[in-house]
C-alpha cells in the first residue's frame, strides 16, 4: 500500500496514543494499571487485551521504545503475576515482623503461603523465591504444627 500512497503506521500509531491516553487517564484518576474487563476505546479496542499485547511486544523486544517509555511512565506492569507475588511477599514479611510467625487467619495471604510451601515440595518454586521466603524466616516452609 505505501507504493500508492497509503502509509497505515499512522492510523496505528494514532489508534495506539489513543490506547494509550485512556490508559493514562484510568491511572490519574485511579493511581493504578488494572482496568476494568469491559474498557473499551471508541474505536473498540478491549484495553486489557491491548495491554496483554504490549506485554507481549515488550518481552519480543519489538514494542517501540517510546511506547516502552511512556508505559513506563505511568507505572505500567510488565509482569502482574510478578507484582502480585511481590506483594504477598511483602505483606508476608509485615505479618511476621509483627507477629513473629507463620500462623495466619485464614485468607488470601494465608492461601498464598500455602501456595509457597506446595511449589517448594513440588520443586517448583525459584530459588529466588525460596531466598526471598527465606530472609524472612528460615523456617518459613514449615507448617505452624511443625514449629511447635
Amino acid at each position: 500500500m505505501k507504493k500508492v500512497g497509503i502509509d497505515f503506521s499512522d492510523r496505528r500509531d494514532a489508534a495506539w496514543r489513543n490506547t494509550y491516553h485512556i490508559l493514562k487517564e484510568f491511572h490519574t484518576q485511579h493511581g493504578h494499571c488494572d482496568v476494568p474487563k469491559d474498557l473499551v476505546t471508541s474505536d473498540g479496542i478491549n484495553i486489557q487485551s491491548w495491554k496483554r499485547s504490549q506485554r507481549s511486544s515488550y518481552k519480543s523486544n519489538t514494542l517501540r521504545a517510546e511506547y516502552r517509555e511512556l508505559l513506563d511512565s505511568i507505572g505500567f506492569s510488565w509482569d502482574p503475576a510478578q507484582d502480585r507475588w511481590n506483594l504477598r511477599c511483602k505483606e508476608l514479611a509485615q505479618f511476621h515482623a509483627v507477629h513473629g510467625h507463620f500462623n495466619i487467619p485464614a485468607g488470601p495471604l494465608r492461601s498464598w503461603l500455602y501456595q509457597q510451601r506446595k511449589k517448594l515440595t513440588a520443586g517448583k518454586l525459584s530459588e529466588g523465591a525460596q531466598q526471598r521466603l527465606s530472609d524472612i524466616d528460615p523456617l518459613w516452609a514449615q507448617t505452624d504444627r511443625e514449629q511447635s
